[in-house]
């Protein structure tokens, strides 16, 4: 890049729970911060969606964010995607991404690299990202500079603390309250009043309907924060799960910076996971990001331009 050039620049990050696009502008090499255009759009789950929707859904937004200006107009666009971790996948999406917009400035990443440069410089060491959204997965660079991939392995077998997985306990705890094997919740209602869900509902949604259980998430919180005893346990419990990302690391002296909607969104899942920290990983420095992962694909954007 020329650093006496200005123009305009596009990140994207693709996330499981939901995609931000940013197009903005940057004089000698530097972004402009405060005069930009964002839009929210759907999920990108590469692992879920698949490769030909995950480009569908690229272009698309691609298409949306440039609204009202030439695509040669921007210099470049970086995109982080979840569940892209393979380079062969994202060459690959790349490849005809770029034969169906017709441009060919724009990189694809897995989302934790944009995430990792919205945070830290890529020489630092000893520092991570403990993201926790739909799902759940801890990525930290060691003394080495390697990279350590902690937990992760889908929804089915682990994410454990994840919105799916609190999603699920709170459904678990609706059924074995119709059943009387539990006492008294609040989510029973809450799930009927926001998603139908009762215990003559309940399966057919579940099995057959494809009911989002992450969504569930949501109600556990809002029973949570009305004092629901059950709710409650649900989320102390939740941290305690996220907490076990770190066992690996205990030895170690580290930075890690929380990231993903339920550490942005939900205050008292983070009251109850850094009290956990504090205590069980006295080593391990937690802070927040100043900007948010679509920030960092824009940086990348703007090294590549």
């Amino acid at each position: 890049m020329n650093k006496n050039e200005s123009g305009y620049l596009i990140g994207i990050d693709a996330g499981a729970t939901s995609t931000a696009a940013v197009l903005c502008s940057y004089v000698n090499g530097h972004i402009n911060y405060h005069n930009y255009k964002e839009l929210k759009f759907p999920p990108i789950n590469f692992n879920l969606a698949g490769k030909e929707k995950t480009i569908e859904i690229l272009a698309s937004v691609i298409k949306k964010i440039i609204k009202g200006k030439n695509i040669y107009d921007i210099d470049y666009i970086a995109a982080g995607i979840a569940g892209a971790r393979l380079k062969k996948d994202r060459e690959s999406i790349k490849k005809q991404l770029v034969q169906i917009i017709n441009y060919k400035n724009i990189s694809i990443y897995p989302d934790t690299a944009i995430a990792f440069a919205s945070i830290f410089n890529h020489i630092d060491t000893n520092c991570g990202i403990l993201i926790a959204g739909t799902g759940s997965i801890l990525y930290y660079i060691d003394g080495k500079g390697d990279l350590i991939r902690i937990g992760g392995w889908g929804r089915y077998i682990d994410d454990e603390g994840s919105g799916y997985w609190i999603g699920r306990e709170g459904l678990n705890r609706a059924v074995k309250c119709f059943d009387g094997r539990t006492k008294k919740t609040s989510i029973t209602e809450a799930l009927n009043k926001n998603f139908k869900l009762s215990d003559s509902t309940i399966i057919k949604e579940v099995y057959h309907n494809k009911f989002e259980i992450s969504k569930a998430a949501k109600v556990v919180f809002d029973c949570a924060r009305q004092g629901d005893k059950e709710a409650i346990k649900i989320i102390r419990e939740a941290a305690e799960r996220l907490a076990e990302h770190f066992i690996p690391l205990k030895k170690h002296k580290a930075v890690i910076a929380l990231c993903g909607s339920l550490f942005t969104e939900e205050k008292l899942l983070e009251k109850y996971f850094r009290k956990i920290v504090k205590e069980k990983y006295p080593n391990i420095k937690l802070i927040k990001p100043k900007h948010k992962p679509v920030w960092g694909a824009v940086e990348i954007a703007c090294k590549m331009a």
